[in-house]
């Protein structure tokens, strides 16, 4: 008789931290959104899939610098907590806000008709925007500028990101607070 020894051990526990340690890996540790990484991975996701059916706003805080340069970076890091905050409660909770960096901020939103989607949530943000932000004693009035952008067939996660990141300084050379909208198939852009 030939013995066999079977040897059973559980890697759940491993699984779970692997998971968790990719979940801190791809999210901003300051406002909890999703971070670059974990946008650039998104994405990349969604652009595999025909049609990707989606379109990416950024989103630059006018006047936000000097926040951080009068009342300091704890006062600025909390209004960039509320700004995030106020973000994911105008978005729908398919839609992904993420923090790309400082004050700038994308979101991906899933639609079947992505510019005018993307529209109405430039729109909302910007009205949202227009109501100032008490923090103590402090009244901060911010506003925004938006880049939108349509993925184009053959589109990357990067090119997708520079170009919504042209359309954002395009909507701030043309006075702030406002989107400018880069049409896909041309090289014309469209002002809102």
């Amino acid at each position: 008789f030939t013995g066999v020894s079977l040897v059973v051990k559980d890697v759940t526990h491993w699984q779970l931290r692997e998971q968790q340690l990719r979940d801190e890996s791809e999210r901003d540790p300051l406002t909890g959104l999703v971070n670059r990484r974990g946008l650039d991975r998104l994405l990349n996701d969604r652009l595999s899939r025909q049609p990707p059916d989606m379109a990416l706003l950024y989103l630059d805080l006018d006047r936000f610098k000097p926040v951080n340069d009068r009342y300091g970076h704890s006062t600025g890091d909390t209004l960039l907590q509320t700004v995030a905050a106020c973000m994911a409660h105008s978005t729908r909770d398919t839609d992904v806000v993420a923090r790309v960096g400082g004050d700038e901020f994308c979101i991906l939103l899933h639609a079947r008709h992505p510019e005018a989607v993307a529209v109405t949530v430039a729109e909302k943000l910007l009205r949202e925007f227009e109501s100032p932000v008490q923090l103590g004693e402090n009244t901060f009035r911010l506003g925004a500028s938006i880049g939108i952008v349509v993925p184009d067939t053959d589109d990357s996660a990067g090119t997708l990101i520079d170009r919504a990141d042209q359309a954002m300084y395009q909507a701030k050379s043309a006075g702030r607070n406002t989107f400018h909208v880069w049409a896909p198939h041309s090289q014309e852009h469209e002002q809102a």
